[in-house]
This record gives structure tokens, sequence and C-alpha cells, in this order.
């Protein structure tokens, strides 16, 4: 089963300046996420459902996964590179 991913409004925005390379890079690991989304890390302090993956060599992508709609919602981006 893949997951939808949606990118929320806050996502969209921190995306707007992203190197090419972090963006190819952050689409490879959406990709892997939108398969196994329970792979990824849990967000300290948060319910289950909140996760994060690393993407590239620094960056860091969270998200809330939804089991019943099949979407997970990419809510914060960082790339520190």
């Amino acid at each position: 089963m893949s997951y939808r991913v949606v990118p929320h409004a806050s996502a969209r925005t921190q995306l707007a300046d992203f190197p090419s390379d972090a963006l190819d890079a952050l689409l490879s690991r959406l990709a892997d996420v939108a398969d196994q989304p329970w792979d990824a890390m849990p967000v300290h302090g948060s319910p289950s459902e909140f996760r994060q993956a690393q993407f590239g060599e620094h960056g860091l992508v969270s998200f809330h996964v939804n089991d019943t709609t099949e979407v997970i919602t990419v809510y914060d981006v960082t790339w520190a590179g």
C-alpha cells in the first residue's frame, strides 16, 4: 500500500527557497515514506502518527500519518546544508 503525500501550507512555504539537490533528496525520501511511513522515527513527545525522516545529508522532514485516509501530511521541512 502506498500513501498519498500532501504538503501542508507551512511546508510549501519552506520549500520555496530549497536548493534543487535538497529537493531531489526530499522527493526521493518521501517516495520511500509513502511506501513505509511507520519505519520513520516517531517525533519525541507526540502521538505515534507524528513522524520524522532524514533526507540527503542535512535534511529532516516531519509529517503526520493518517491510516484511515492513507494520507501523509508534511508539515515541516528543514535543510541545514
